[in-house]
């Protein structure tokens, strides 16, 4: 399993218009309450007076349990450009998360 510390909502009202709000912790999580409950503070941060089509929480800046989260992943340079992770074969990528 993985811990996170960005908790966050997308909401979709039925204009199609969507939003989110995300809400970053100091120590990572993956106790379920814990999501359920920074979930639902990022949620009262919205007005609910419009139909929803769509509510979905996510769990975001992961790392595995008892690993230092000092930043990001190793190679990784962010959204201001460079060389991409993901360009490595996996074997040489062992911090990042297998999801399938």
């Amino acid at each position: 399993g993985y811990v996170g510390r960005t908790i966050g909502i997308k909401l979709r009202f039925d204009d199609f218009k969507t939003v989110t709000r995300d809400q970053s912790i100091a120590m990572p999580t993956a106790d379920p309450a814990e999501i359920r409950q920074l979930a639902g503070q990022c949620l009262k941060r919205v007005d609910l007076t419009r139909r929803l089509r769509l509510l979905g929480v996510r769990v975001g800046g992961l790392s595995r349990p008892g690993a230092a989260a000092s930043g990001p992943a190793r190679g990784a340079k962010g959204k201001s450009g460079g060389q991409a992770s993901a360009a490595r074969p996996k074997e040489e990528r062992p911090d990042e998360p297998t999801l399938f």
